[in-house]
């Protein structure tokens, strides 16, 4: 997968299913800082990916701007700004960074990074 590729399968994200059309069977999802709010740690496995990542989309979250870099051969590093929308209709721009696995042609681990102070603050004053 090329940096341009990689670029359009996080715009991907926003457009229904496209997105999962590019993840591994055994795909990861790793959210380091995700316990920090109640959040899960890890998510394994295409279906689970699916069902966690559509229902924060459900819940409003876009991204943009993604800015994609190649580290190593199969691993990138991604920043883009992640729109959360609180229960009560607030909005946040959340800057986030991804470390993104490839086997070549599908996503195998998505190591991702936000503001957890931001995003508390966000869903306290809803």
């Amino acid at each position: 997968m090329t940096v341009d590729a990689l670029h359009q399968v996080l715009s991907d994200f926003n457009e229904a299913d496209a997105f999962f059309d590019h993840l591994a069977d055994d795909v990861v999802l790793e959210f380091p800082y995700g316990p920090t709010l109640g959040l899960p740690a890890r998510v394994e496995g295409k279906p689970a990916v699916r069902a966690h990542l559509s229902a924060v989309r459900a819940g409003g979250l876009r991204i943009g701007a993604p800015a994609v870099e190649r580290i190593t051969e199969g691993r990138y590093l991604a920043e883009y700004t992640g729109t959360y929308r609180a229960a009560d209709g607030t909005v946040a721009d959340v800057p986030l960074i991804a470390v993104i696995d490839i086997d070549g042609i599908a996503i195998t681990r998505i190591r991702e990074y936000w503001d957890t102070l931001l995003l508390a603050k966000l869903n306290a004053d809803a």
